[in-house]
């Protein structure tokens, strides 16, 4: 698809050359979808060098953004590269090393391992990235405005809550990968009550169906893992446990085992704080799912209260056929208590 997309621009830039007609837009809608979710669950063994094509690809597909989107499918088709985009340049410093080999065992769920971007280039990229969700956002805007009319279909209704939803996610992901938190952190309130606010209201209205499409179990997740509001994250464990068990690719058992044992042991010592303290942070550096025996086993860094820069490496096993918070945590003894960021 990528080559032949290629070959239609190469040859568009030929005089008196007849342009090859365009892949049908569902196709594309249907594989954009399908890279967003391999990227963000199966992980992505190709090499930066491809991440970095496809990341220049992406930006291509997203050409001029309208000032008003006249339809919503346009809305949808624009808003799958740029957070691919967003996702690529994550992936190109991440698989900068050696690519894995095709036995590799990985991690899963890289999106919420994936390390922050480095470097000014990667850091003016994301800028650009988060500038064009801003100019999507003021196209989009028509629609939110015309759901408050009480006389809009439920249909529609759900359609473009369900777009906002995924905009809102996209947005709040990419915003994270800055590897100065000052960037993010604390600064993104109103929109993560948003999100969890919208994403409560469809949760009643949750069609119980397979789908690829990112729903509300990644999206809360990002709010919950990325952000650490304090507040927002008990009412998210509240959210999930009200959930059907698998929510397309993702399992909300397993992710409120998960977000449960994060949110236990940063919560230690806490009292009236908005927002986790950024020095007691803990930063989930692995996560192996045994989706058979229905059991993952976390490994993090989390900070050191009051010594910025130290951390104690954690690992936890979480079982989610028990009732929330039923874990059995592993200290580390064989590794050092601290260790530098």
């Amino acid at each position: 698809m990528e080559a032949y997309s290629k070959k239609r621009r190469l040859v568009g830039t030929k005089p008196n050359t007849p342009v090859p007609p365009p892949i049908d837009s569902d196709i594309t809608e249907m594989f954009s979808m399908l890279e967003i979710q391999a990227t963000f669950w199966g992980g992505d063994r190709r090499s930066s060098a491809l991440h970095l094509e496809r990341m220049r690809d992406c930006e291509i597909a997203v050409g001029e953004i309208p000032k008003e989107f006249k339809d919503i499918r346009d809305a949808w088709r624009m808003v799958f590269p740029i957070l691919l985009r967003a996702i690529h340049l994550r992936l190109a410093q991440s698989n900068a090393g050696t690519p894995l080999s095709s036995d590799a065992k990985l991690s899963h769920a890289p999106m919420i391992t994936l390390a922050p971007v480095a470097g000014d280039a990667q850091h003016a990229e994301l800028r650009s990235v988060l500038s064009q969700f801003r100019q999507w956002a003021s196209a989009f805007e028509p629609f939110l405005r015309r759901t408050k009319n009480p006389l809009v279909s439920t249909d529609v209704l759900k359609n473009v809550m369900t777009l906002y939803i995924y905009y809102l996610a996209a947005f709040m992901w990419a915003a994270s990968g800055s590897a100065n938190r000052a960037d993010y952190y604390r600064c993104y309130t109103k929109e993560l009550c948003e999100l969890v606010r919208v994403c409560k209201m469809m949760s009643d209205v949750n069609d119980e169906y397979f789908s690829l499409d990112i729903r509300i179990v990644m999206p809360l997740q990002v709010v919950a893992m990325n952000f650490r509001h304090r507040a927002l994250r008990k009412e998210i464990i509240g959210i999930y446990s009200q959930l059907p068990r698998r929510e397309g690719m993702w399992d909300a058992a397993m992710v409120i085992k998960v977000l449960s044992w994060i949110t236990e042991i940063e919560e230690v010592g806490l009292v009236d704080e908005e927002y986790v303290p950024e020095d007691c942070v803990a930063t989930v550096t692995g996560l192996k799912v045994d989706a058979e025996n229905r059991t993952a086993v976390i490994q993090c860094l989390q900070g050191v209260r009051g010594c910025p820069g130290q951390t104690i490496p954690k690992e936890n096993t979480v079982y989610w056929w028990e009732t929330v918070g039923s874990s059995v945590e592993k200290p580390l003894h064989h590794q050092k208590g601290m260790a530098g960021i």
